[in-house]
């Protein structure tokens, strides 16, 4: 049996809900989850398969330095994901 390739792309839940405030992330992350939907389907014959994860809120300096210190620390979600 062959091994499957895997491609992962991260979007965002921005994607679905965009925030007025930051217009450019959010156009970015919906353009990556049309094209992740597209590219899934165009190498699923080529036995690749593609994955969106859409992460919850992390703890980044995204927006401004302790803005999300609220929040898992991204270590730890990636740690959970793999």
């Amino acid at each position: 049996m062959k091994s499957l390739d895997t491609i992962i792309n991260i979007t965002y839940g921005l994607a679905f809900i965009p925030l007025i405030k930051v217009p450019v992330y959010c156009a970015t992350k919906a353009f990556l989850r049309s094209f992740t939907f597209t590219l899934r389907h165009s190498l699923q014959s080529k036995n690749i398969e593609v994955i969106e994860m859409i992460p919850p809120a992390l703890n980044t300096d995204l927006g401004a330095k302790g803005l999300h210190d609220g929040q898992p620390a991204v270590s730890d979600f990636v740690e959970a994901v793999f």
